[in-house]
């Protein structure tokens, strides 16, 4: 009798990142020129270069990113001042280090 051979493994479980609706011509084809379409050519590059955080990220790990839907993320248009909304003081202050790594506002509507 042949012997049988049991393999046990884990299932791997991928990680799924979080895709943003947005293009490096909707960062760079702002209205503005001059250092402002250079900064924004730099951080489209370094967008690009990036792994988005997890949770094994220390400043991310009670963040859970699953609940975001980023098809209903769009940008601000930067001649409509309607759409900018005064953020709060505190919420501008890095939770971790010294610096911000960046700001999202989300809005209703």
């Amino acid at each position: 009798m042949a012997a049988k051979v049991i393999k046990k493994s884990r299932s791997v479980r991928r990680r799924r990142t979080l895709e943003l609706p947005f293009t490096k011509e909707m960062i760079t084809a702002t209205n503005v020129g001059g250092p402002l379409a250079s900064y924004a050519e730099n951080a489209w590059e370094i967008y690009e270069k990036l792994d988005m955080p997890t949770k094994k990220d220390e400043p991310w790990r009670r963040t859970d990113l699953r609940l975001m839907k980023p098809d209903d993320f769009s940008l601000v248009d930067v001649g409509d001042n309607d759409q900018f909304v005064e953020v709060p003081e505190y919420l501008l202050e890095p939770l971790v280090g010294e610096r911000n790594g960046g700001q999202i506002t989300i809005r209703p509507g």
